[in-house]
């Protein structure tokens, strides 16, 4: 199903669940949860900002694609299937998305899972550095970033034990549209901070974390722990930032967890 330049998965009935994924991938990243949440909830799980199936609503447009816009897409997708609040799930560039649709559309978080994330705007120079890769993947394609950017979305264990898995992200990342690479780096980059929101956030809320995420380090998570009222930390041995797939039981659990209290607190 799309929306405007959203191609989305809904699948399912029961609790709204809406899954939010990273950087440059697409809604393949999910596919532990979808298997574990089948029959449970009901699921959307959007293509973001040209990423997916969404690639074929992509203008081709190399600018940026701001958060905020993404999740103004969100919410437009939640809108169009009928769905008033969720428990949002977001990874990475997902839990960029996630917090500005809290800012900006607070009734549609029911309750929020951060995962692999952080509130922090980029640095200057980590601002520079998404504009080479930019460029880079327009020059060259996602390809060209495969194998360097795989060796820090996944965390060391994976990389020593876990093979498939890294041919599986690395070929999700040659398979990342050029265009949609450079306009979410170009739009992450232009991130706010919103470390000052943190605690207008009243959702049941859940931070995630793989104890050897170098992107995002554990330091990062407790940082927005720390500012979200009540808000639950979970550190995830033997995973990096692709949390979801390296230690898919723990994640797992900890939604299952989240899930329980949105549903209680739920009309």
């Amino acid at each position: 199903m799309h929306v405007g330049p959203v191609d989305y998965l809904d699948q399912g009935s029961g609790p709204a669940v809406v899954l939010l994924h990273a950087f440059p991938l697409s809604r393949l990243m999910w596919r532990e949860q979808l298997r574990h949440l089948a029959g449970r909830a009901r699921v959307l799980a959007p293509d973001l900002g040209g990423f997916g199936a969404s690639g074929a609503f992509d203008p081709g447009n190399h600018g940026p694609v701001t958060m905020e816009k993404l999740a103004d897409d969100v919410a437009a997708m939640m809108a169009a299937a009928g769905v008033a609040h969720a428990l949002v799930a977001g990874v990475s560039m997902g839990g960029y998305v996630a917090l500005a649709l809290a800012a900006r559309h607070p009734g549609r978080i029911g309750a929020l899972l951060l995962a692999d994330t952080r509130a922090e705007a980029d640095s200057a120079e980590g601002a520079a550095g998404r504009e080479v890769a930019a460029q880079k993947a327009l020059a060259e394609g996602s390809a060209a970033h495969a194998e360097g950017l795989s060796g820090k979305l996944l965390g060391a264990t994976s990389l020593r034990e876990r093979p498939a898995l890294v041919a599986e992200v690395r070929g999700w990342i040659s398979a990342a549209p050029a265009a949609a690479f450079a306009a979410a780096q170009r739009g992450m980059a232009l991130r706010a901070d919103r470390r000052g929101e943190l605690a207008a956030i009243t959702a049941p809320t859940a931070v995630i974390v793989g104890a050897e995420d170098v992107i995002t380090p554990p330091e990062a998570a407790r940082v927005l722990a720390a500012g979200i009222p009540g808000a639950l930390l979970h550190v995830l041995e033997g995973a990096g930032h692709m949390s979801q797939l390296e230690a898919p039981t723990a994640w797992n659990a900890a939604l299952d967890g989240l899930l329980e209290r949105y549903t209680a607190t739920t009309p």
